[in-house]
């Protein structure tokens, strides 16, 4: 794609060359954003004689960028051409700009910023190189390409974007300010592909659910004081007001999310008005509970170095604006202005990859919902380009352990197939050498320790694993395959077993030893690699590799195994020994018993971090112990799934402790409220308390497995009541699955839909099974009934 063009660049441009994190900078209300001089723009002038019959523009760049033809922007993409290993590989477009032309004269402009490639967020892995673009455009026979005949040169309105600090653009300025003058062509060596897969756009529209306005600050025996309310208003239109000079306007969407705020409002020429974004506000004024400023104003210190704002310079005219080249994380807004204004309009607009929702839950327990909209939430932000961690702060990386613990509960919420297989396309661009994966995918990090780490790697092994069982994946596997044995070569090679461990269980509150972690992960990857050689039909390899677990499992018991016990006595260590399988039958139940009883212990709070947590439900109903898993749903004090619903949270957070009624603020120097590692336990959501699995033996849900698993519990802990019903539908590639269970006076009611063939297992709480109201023969077994369905509609009592 794209042979027959040159990428050129504004030889004006000034590259920067900061790194972020070498300092401790916070972002604060005095920061303002410099004019740079505007960013990069690229024109060509087309002067058509005859009809217009076909028009075509191929274009792309290293940067954002955003395509005008004769003053109308081209296309609904949004933050193209994303997140990619620039020295390997960038995606292009191409749009139909037909009814854009006329005959006669045509003006054709590009504006690049930053974007992933030449900004902070890059970290300096392309060099900090000045952006460049590529067209071919194609009217009728004629085809024009970037080359030395273009204009190039810095301006227009835009003065200032980039992805952390957001954007400057000053309303008075245009393209007829650029000082055009020729540009320079410049080697790129990367290749360029189509994008097909579902890109980024506006997936919503979020109108403000509240307005605050503020004069000043009243003091309140605290650090900072509290804001001095001037006036409020919720509901529709809330937002349409005249903002007096240098009053605050606070805006509430009730919902932290991913995207940009759109604003309509009129201004004198000449006057700034500023848009600061936070996802919380601050509690009380007082900087011991982590607060930056007044009670009731926006808290802005988690986003780091990030300045994440807006700043609009107005034309004196009524402006209808979106900044196109960023984006924030943020539930708040915060509007001011050095004069008047008339605010007309202000909402978000939802930014994410287009993946199609398939996924939906609902249980008898407002606050399990309420879980479950905020783990929705956290996978259509950070579902960007790449799998961010967090979409808000100086990081928004695609960070590889985060990634591989959520990836089911990912392809139980949306369709995610082609979003990472495009990502496992990166992860193979950034592979090392030596065949390491990186901690973040694309890798942008040079330091060697941030490769091949214990739970952020094996995401190279995980993620292909869990597509071919959610989707059948099979191309995917073959694709990557290659690729997947590089990555086991080289762990190998690492001593004692395996890759080496920057994080452990990270963010735990109890540690597992990272060495026993190691050991753990490196057997689940040889787990799954023979699996999956297996299903490619290389079953040398399959066979290499069930040897080599043999020897590393022996290893393992060597080391952390005595009369049968795990010598870890942490719910991480335990339940990642029995979720991936790793422990004989003995073993298992003495594992299960310890863990059981120190959940118990425990007041079945999570000790666990991003490693463990992903498997503690899941292995505890692997092994039939789903009271203990529902007492872990349910708990609501600190660390647990509830805990931070009971704070107020629309999204995940990075923190089971990101803000507590007790405390506060966690520590500001990692403190994200919308991450979405925690949210794994909707996996277990849809799997066993649905009972919605895929047959791993006829991947792709080409086979169903229906084996839910209702609320039993006999002994209910205090505050954690019996759940009443469950339902999740999920759209499989087979077609539309639904689920239904509730409890009865006497046994349980379930409801199922299912377009294939069915293995059904449910409790055998009563003395018989009916299907549709007559009794089923069906096989007793561990105290379940089990028998196989046809595609159909069922309601089963047992």
């Amino acid at each position: 794609m794209l042979e027959r063009a040159n990428f050129i660049i504004c030889p004006e441009q000034k590259t920067e060359t900061e790194v972020p994190w070498r300092t401790s900078k916070f972002n604060s209300r005095s920061w303002t954003l410099a004019d740079k001089g505007g960013i990069p723009c690229f024109r060509k002038i087309i002067n058509i004689e005859e009809d217009i019959e076909t028009a075509v523009i191929s274009c792309t760049a290293l940067g954002i960028f955003e395509i005008y033809v004769n003053g109308q922007r081209v296309g609904a993409d949004e933050l193209k051409p994303g997140f990619t290993d620039y020295r390997k590989t960038v995606y292009g477009f191409d749009y139909d700009i037909k009814d854009y032309l006329k005959v006669g004269k045509n003006t054709i402009i590009a504006e690049v910023s930053l974007g992933w490639y030449s900004g902070r967020i890059s970290f300096g892995k392309f060099g900090f190189l000045p952006n460049a673009f590529v067209a071919e455009i194609k009217i009728n026979d004629d085809l024009y390409v970037t080359d030395e005949f273009w204009e190039a040169g810095l301006g227009g309105a835009y003065r200032n974007a980039s992805i952390y600090d957001g954007v400057l653009y000053d309303a008075r300025k245009n393209f007829d300010d650029v000082k055009w003058d020729k540009p320079k062509n410049t080697s790129v060596d990367c290749k360029v592909l189509p994008a097909a897969l579902p890109y980024i756009a506006v997936k919503m529209v979020l109108p403000a659910k509240k307005v605050v306005v503020y004069d000043g600050i009243t003091e309140n025996e605290t650090t900072f004081g509290e804001i001095n309310t001037v006036y409020e208003k919720s509901g529709k239109n809330c937002e349409r007001l005249e903002l007096k000079k240098n009053n605050v306007m606070l805006l509430d969407f009730e919902q932290n999310l991913v995207g940009r705020i759109h604003i309509n409002f009129k201004a004198p020429v000449g006057a700034k008005l500023i848009i600061r974004h936070a996802e919380m506000l601050n509690d009380s004024g007082e900087k011991s509970r982590g607060n930056d400023y007044a009670k009731g104003s926006a808290y802005i210190e988690n986003y780091r170095s990030a300045a994440a704002r807006v700043e609009i310079i107005s034309d004196g005219e009524t402006l209808d604006f979106a900044p196109y080249h960023t984006f924030f994380g943020f539930r708040y807004v915060e509007i001011e202005c050095d004069n008047d204004v008339e605010i007309n309009c202000v909402e978000a607009e939802v930014i994410g990859n287009k993946n199609e929702e398939i996924g939906t839950f609902e249980c008898s327990n407002e606050s399990v919902n309420k879980l479950f909209s905020n783990i929705l939430w956290g996978a259509r932000g950070n579902y960007l380009s790449v799998p961010t961690d967090c979409p808000q702060r100086d990081e928004r990386l695609g960070w590889s352990g985060d990634t591989q613990v959520f990836a089911c509960t990912g392809a139980y919420l949306c369709d995610i197939e082609d979003f990472m297989r495009k990502w496992l396309h990166d992860a193979r661009d950034s592979q090392e050498l030596d065949g390491g994966y990186g901690d973040v995918i694309p890798n942008v990090f040079k330091n060697p320790d941030n490769v091949n780490n214990t739970g952020w790697g094996d995401a190279g092994i995980i993620v292909p694993y869990v597509l071919y069982k959610m989707y059948n994946s099979v191309e995917i596997l073959e694709e990557h395959y290659a690729s997947m044995e590089e990555y086991m070569a080289t762990i190998k090679a690492r001593k004692p077993e395996g890759q080496h461990n920057n994080y452990g269980d990270w963010l735990a509150y109890e540690q597992t030893e990272k060495d026993y972690l190691t050991f753990c992960y490196y057997l689940y990857d040889l787990k799954l690699i023979k699996f999956m050689s297996e299903v490619l039909g290389k079953t040398e390899r399959a066979k290499y590799y069930e040897n080599e677990y043999a020897r590393v499992r022996k290893n393992f018991a060597d080391k952390y195994i005595e009369e049968d016990k795990i010598t870890q006595k942490t719910q991480t260590a335990n339940a990642l020994a029995l979720g991936f399988g790793l422990l004989d039958e003995k073993q298992t139940k003495i594992a299960l018993d310890f863990l059981i009883q120190k959940l118990a212990d425990n007041d079945y709070t999570l000790s666990s971090g991003f490693i463990g947590t992903s498997m503690l439900n899941t292995a505890l109903s692997k092994h039939n112990r789903d009271d203990v898993a529902y007492n872990l749903l349910l708990c609501r004090n600190d660390p647990s799934w509830l805990y931070s619903v009971d704070q107020g949270a629309t999204t995940i957070w990075e923190r089971w402790n990101s803000y507590t009624i007790e405390k506060g603020f966690g520590d500001v120097g990692m403190n994200s409220f919308n991450h979405y590692a925690y949210g794994c336990i909707a996996e277990w959501m849809f799997s066993y308390m649905c009972g919605i699995s895929p047959d791993i033996e006829n991947p792709g849900f080409k086979t169903l497995i229906f084996d839910p698993r209702p609320d039993m519990r006999e002994e209910i802990p205090e505050g954690r009541e019996k759940i009443t019903y469950a339902k999740a539908e999920y759209k499989s590639r087979e077609g539309l699955i639904k689920s239904e269970w509730n409890a009865l006076e006497n046994g349980f009611e379930y409801k199922l839909t299912t377009p294939v063939e069915t293995k059904v297992s449910v409790p055998a709480v009563l003395d018989k099974c009916t299907l549709n109201g007559r009794k089923k023969d069906a096989e007793l077994i561990d105290g379940k009934y089990v028998f196989t369905l046809k595609a159909g509609e069922y309601v089963i009592k047992a």
